[in-house]
């Protein structure tokens, strides 16, 4: 039983825990699994009547990429939920604990300058300053000018003194927008040295609040800001740094706690860059499109929220104000950079989406800050080839879709795909060795035998035909097939030897000598190929012949990365007897089955061409018979062919 706001903590080892965190912090048992620096989906299951029917009752999906945030990515630090209350799977209730830090201080100005300084020698970032009236920072009329730091520094701010000579506008100092300020004192800011604004006539009695965004230094103590007696602070704003820089709570309340409000159950649905066939706009172009869903059960109101394909500009394009998204209801805002051709019915960005790699972030401003609703990341995608959610409207499975489907739910369906698995070797004593590590590993080899290139990111591989999913291969346009071409598939269990300067592929099974199966599958779950085998003998392979879709027969000349080396005996075909009833001829010849035979014949023998005898065949058996019809002719010659 977990009691009401209480917490509780697994481990990977309880005694390394304690000397992190302290013996005092009970663990409730520990984890045999580890977590992937590089992404996951964490899932808290509650068991079902029987095995296989658990059922979900949280999960988290996190990425090792932005918009997450990176300290926890093997560096150190966790990720820490900043609403309990709140929706737990949008990346913008995490935090590391790193990054940027919001700061406001309420009171009454008496003076119409503000003035700031570091009072060591040092830098710091800061963006969005903002002076409003009452007592909730950010909201109202903002009486800074270019407090967001967009414009020239000068003349709105200036400097008095030449120890902040440096101080400069810096797109490398951004929370929001493409330019934050670089404050910079060498020597030491003092009350004669310092960056100020000398603010427009306002009522300076009154209560107002002044807010800003800081990068926390590594070089800089204190920053001090005065506007007068009662509004006016020294910031401690250096980066916490050794064991004190590890930001983890574990089995007690965050640090990093504060209340957001509730996520509207808006998402960015689908993308598709790169239109070259598909969905055209009002004025007759193929551009780059986002769609949205409402999985809500109520009109949402799209004004106040933001499209951006910068993690670091995320209020880039405004909704227009006014419309809403009805329940159940998908939107298509055109990405091409072209607002002129908005209309009421026709959203179009600001920004254009140029490539197939790329992000897109659906956000709102709460507590003064922009914060992402919900994002996509996509990479790699093809020409007409959108990514999004599947089912509509989750973050959790997305994927890339063959068949996009703008302003309409989501079509999942695998892209038609001939792939085979032309040739494998599950006992490998050193006839080729994977010259990633020079080991003899097990091989098997896909074939291509189409007239185009084929690419396959995103389908799966597998040795154990009931899961499908057990290896992904990777979507990054890497592993792609030459028409007619071949790819040598490693199962060694090794995948972090796949490179991108190395053309083979590994994946995370291996192949038992005693036989198995090997898999093909697409991410629906639809099987592209599979073979099954028994029993194998060392240094030989297993394949098809004629390539892909062949019979199976024992290799005793493995072709890793080529052509099969056709494996049936080469036994002339004989024609074995010939009867002739009237005019009628049948030929009996001896074949080898799933072999192809052309006969021939001619009546003079003086003559250099042969005719055939009807088309050629494939033979079934140890023989075929052959009829033919000698008309007016008194004699004939007939001759039998096995064809390559």
């Amino acid at each position: 039983m977990l009691p009401a706001r209480s917490f509780l903590v697994l481990a990977k080892n309880r005694g390394e825990f304690a000397k992190l965190y302290g013996a005092t912090k009970g663990v409730f048992d520990e984890f045999g699994g580890a977590l992937d620096n590089d992404g996951e989906t964490l899932t808290l299951l509650r068991p079902g009547a029987q095995a296989g029917e658990e059922i979900v009752v949280d999960r988290v999906k996190y990425e090792a990429r932005a918009p997450w945030p990176l300290a926890a990515a093997g560096r150190g630090g966790s990720l820490q939920l900043i609403d309990p209350a709140q929706d737990n799977a949008r990346v913008s209730n995490w935090s590391d604990g790193t990054g940027w830090r919001f700061f406001s201080l309420t009171g009454i100005p008496n003076s119409t300058r503000l003035l700031l300084y570091l009072d060591t020698p040092g830098n710091l970032y800061l963006d969005d300053v903002a002076l409003v009236a009452g007592t909730v920072p950010a909201a109202g009329a903002n009486l800074m000018v270019n407090g967001d730091f967009e414009g020239p520094l000068m003349p709105a701010w200036k400097l008095l003194g030449t120890n902040g000579t440096n101080t400069a506008v810096s797109p490398a100092a951004r929370h929001n927008g493409n330019f934050g300020l670089d404050l910079r004192f060498n020597p030491a800011g003092n009350s004669v040295q310092f960056l100020y604004q000398d603010l427009a006539d306002f009522a300076s009695n009154d209560t107002h609040t002044l807010s800003f965004w800081y990068l926390p230094s590594t070089n800089a103590n204190n920053l001090q800001v005065r506007m007068s007696t009662s509004l006016r602070a020294t910031l401690d704003v250096r980066a916490l740094t050794g064991a004190q820089a590890v930001f983890a709570t574990p089995g007690t309340n965050s640090v990093l706690t504060r209340t957001l409000p509730p996520y509207p159950l808006v998402w960015l649905n689908e993308v598709l860059p790169v239109n070259a066939s598909g969905l055209m706009d009002a004025q007759g172009e193929r551009e780059p499109w986002i769609e949205l869903y409402n999985s809500s059960a109520a009109p949402i109101a799209l004004d106040g929220l933001y499209l951006s394909d910068d993690y670091l500009d995320l209020t880039k394009w405004p909704f227009p104000a006014g419309p809403a998204l009805n329940p159940g209801g998908f939107k298509v805002v055109f990405a091409d950079g072209q607002t002129n051709q908005s209309t009421d019915a026709e959203w179009h960005t600001n920004f254009r989406l140029n490539s197939g790699t790329g992000s897109v972030a659906l956000s709102r401003v709460a507590n003064s800050t922009p914060q992402i609703i919900d994002y996509l990341n996509f990479d790699n995608l093809a020409a007409d080839r959108s990514y999004g959610s599947f089912p509509d409207g989750q973050l959790f499975a997305r994927q890339q879709f063959f068949h996009a489907t703008p302003g309409g739910t989501n079509d999942g369906t695998a892209a038609p795909l001939v792939v085979y698995i032309n040739e494998w070797m599950a006992a490998n004593s050193g006839f080729i060795r994977d010259p990633a590590d020079n080991d003899a590993d097990d091989w098997f080899e896909l074939y291509n035998p189409n007239a185009y290139t084929v690419d396959l990111g995103g389908y799966f591989l597998t040795d154990d035909l009931t899961n499908p999913f057990q290896y992904a291969i990777p979507d990054n346009r890497q592993y792609t097939m030459a028409p007619f071409g071949y790819l040598l598939v490693w199962a060694d269990g090794e995948t972090g030897q796949n490179s991108s300067n190395r053309a083979d592929l590994h994946v995370n099974f291996q192949l038992r000598q005693a036989g198995e199966a090997i898999g093909l599958f697409a991410a629906d779950g639809t099987l592209i190929d599979a073979v099954t085998f028994g029993p194998q003998t060392n240094n030989v392979s297993q394949g098809r012949y004629p390539e892909g879709t062949g019979p199976v027969y024992f290799m005793a000349l493995p072709t890793p990365r080529g052509a099969n080396v056709d494996p049936r005996p080469f036994t002339p075909p004989q024609i074995t007897r010939i009867t002739v009833a009237s005019a009628q001829v049948t030929l009996t010849v001896s074949t080898i089955p799933g072999r192809s035979y052309r006969v021939e014949y001619q009546d003079d023998l003086g003559l250099p061409a042969w005719s055939p005898l009807g088309a050629d065949q494939m033979a079934g058996g140890s023989s075929l018979t052959v009829q033919d019809n000698l008309g007016p002719s008194t004699q004939r010659f007939y001759r039998a062919t096995m064809l390559p």
